[in-house]
C-alpha cells in the first residue's frame, strides 16, 4: 500500500515468477500424457499384429496337419440283371491315365492313403420300404490298383420290410402326397480301423452282394462305398476348426492385412515415441532458452519500474511532509553518509578511469573520510529543503 492509501498493483515479476515456476511442470505432464498415447498406440497396434500372426500360423497349422476332407465316398454301379450284384470304385487322387503305349500300372507311383494311416470303411444300401424279408452276404475287398490283395472282409445282411413300424406309420401320409421317399438307408460296416499298408497301396475297392436262396434276390436301388481317416485328438479338433475354403480366403487376407498394418501403425508410433522422448529434446531446450531469456527481460523491467516508482514515492513524501525520506521506510534509498560520500569523492575523472583501467590501486577510504561525508550530505540534504521553502 502506498503513502497516499490506495494500493498499488501487484508486480509483473510475480506472475513471471509463477509462469517460470508452473510452465516446466505443464511441460513435462504434457510430454508424459504425450509418451503415454503414442505407448498405447504403439502396443494396440503390436496386439493387432500379433493376432493376424497368431491366425497366419492357424490357418498354416490346420493347412498343414489336416486334409481337405475326412471322408471320401464313391458311387457302386451294380448289374442288378446278375445274381449277385458286383461292383468296384477306384479312390484315386486323380483319374487313372490310360495304360496304353506299353505302360504298366506299377509305374503309377501314386497313393490314396498315407502308409499306416488309419480308415473305416463301410456302405450304405438304399433298399425299398416293403423289401422281402431275408438274409444277404456281402463281401468287400480292398486291392492295390493292380490286383494285389489287400484286405478282406465278409458281413451278413438282413433286409426286412419296415411298413408296420412306427417311423414309417408317422412318415406314411407324407409318403402319400408325395413329399417323403419310398427308400431307407442302411448302414452295414465293413472296415473298421484298417492300416495302410506300405508294400500293398489300398486304391480300389470291390463289392459282391450275395444271397444262397435262389428264388430271393437282394433289392439294392443304389450303393455308396464311404471311406473315413481316423484322426488323432488333436488332428480331429484341428479338423473341426478349419474354415472351408471361402472363409479361409477371408479369413487369410484378413489377418495379412491386419499383420501387415498393425506392425506398420506398431512402427510409425514408435519411431514416433522415440524421437519425442529422445530426438524432440533440441526444440525442447530452445524453447526452454527462449522463455528463460524472456524471464529474465520481464524480471530487469521490473525491477527499473520498482526502483521508478520508489523514486516517485520518496519525492512525493518528500514535498508533502517537507523532510527527507527515512531510509528505514525506503530499505533501497541510499543513507545520508552514501550520499556525502559520493558527493565528496564527485564524479569520476578521466584520469581516474584511466587509472582503474590500467590497474592502478585505490586509496582506501579512512574513518575521516566517512565523517566528511556524513556532514557533506547532511549540509547538501538541509540546503535543498531550504531552497523549496523558498529561503535563501
Amino acid at each position: 500500500m502506498s503513502s497516499d492509501g490506495t494500493v498499488a498493483p501487484p508486480s509483473s515479476s510475480t506472475s513471471t515468477h509463477l509462469l517460470g515456476s508452473v510452465w516446466p511442470a505443464i511441460q513435462q505432464w504434457l510430454a508424459f500424457f504425450r509418451g503415454l498415447t503414442l505407448a498405447a498406440g504403439s502396443a494396440a497396434s503390436c496386439a493387432v499384429a500379433a493376432a493376424g500372426l497368431a491366425l497366419l500360423l492357424f490357418l498354416a497349422v490346420t493347412l498343414s496337419f489336416t486334409p481337405a476332407s475326412d471322408t471320401f465316398s464313391r458311387r457302386l454301379d451294380m448289374d442288378f440283371a446278375a445274381a449277385d450284384l458286383v461292383a468296384e470304385a477306384v479312390f484315386l487322387p486323380q483319374p487313372c491315365p490310360s495304360c496304353d503305349g506299353g505302360a504298366t500300372l506299377r509305374a503309377i507311383p501314386r497313393r490314396f492313403l498315407a502308409p499306416q494311416q488309419g480308415v473305416d470303411v463301410w456302405v450304405e444300401l438304399e433298399v425299398p420300404q416293403d423289401t422281402g424279408q431275408g438274409v444277404a452276404q456281402v463281401v468287400a475287398q480292398l486291392t492295390s490298383l493292380d490286383g494285389r490283395p489287400a484286405a478282406k472282409a465278409s458281413r451278413a445282411l438282413m433286409l426286412q420290410s419296415s411298413s408296420w413300424r412306427l417311423r414309417s406309420l408317422a412318415l406314411a401320409p407324407l409318403r402319400w402326397v408325395g413329399l417323403g421317399g419310398d427308400v431307407r438307408m442302411v448302414r452295414l460296416p465293413l472296415f473298421t480301423n484298417y492300416r495302410e499298408k506300405r508294400e500293398v497301396p489300398f486304391m480300389v475297392a470291390r463289392l459282391a452282394i450275395k444271397t444262397r436262396n435262389p428264388a430271393w434276390a437282394a433289392e439294392v436301388v443304389s450303393a455308396t462305398l464311404k471311406v473315413q481317416l481316423r484322426l488323432g485328438l488333436i488332428r480331429r479338433l484341428l479338423y473341426t476348426l478349419r474354415p472351408s475354403p471361402l472363409a479361409l480366403l477371408l479369413l487369410g487376407g484378413s489377418a495379412l492385412a491386419a499383420f501387415l498394418g498393425g506392425g506398420a501403425a506398431a512402427l510409425v508410433f514408435l519411431g514416433l515415441l522415440v524421437y519425442a522422448g529422445f530426438g524432440g529434446g533440441g526444440e525442447a531446450a530452445a524453447v526452454r532458452d527462449e522463455l528463460s531469456s524472456n524471464m529474465s527481460a520481464d524480471v530487469e523491467v521490473s525491477s527499473a519500474s520498482d526502483v521508478s516508482e520508489a523514486s516517485s514515492s520518496m519525492l512525493r513524501e518528500l514535498e508533502d511532509h517537507g523532510e527527507p525520506p527515512s531510509p528505514r521506510q525506503h530499505p533501497g534509498m541510499p543513507t545520508s553518509a552514501a550520499a556525502g560520500a559520493q558527493a565528496a569523492l564527485g564524479p569520476p575523472s578521466a584520469a581516474g578511469t584511466s587509472a582503474t583501467v590500467a590497474g592502478a590501486p585505490r586509496r582506501k577510504a579512512g574513518p575521516a573520510d566517512s565523517a566528511m561525508g556524513s556532514d557533506a550530505g547532511a549540509a547538501a540534504g538541509r540546503s535543498g529543503l531550504l531552497r523549496r521553502r523558498g529561503r535563501p
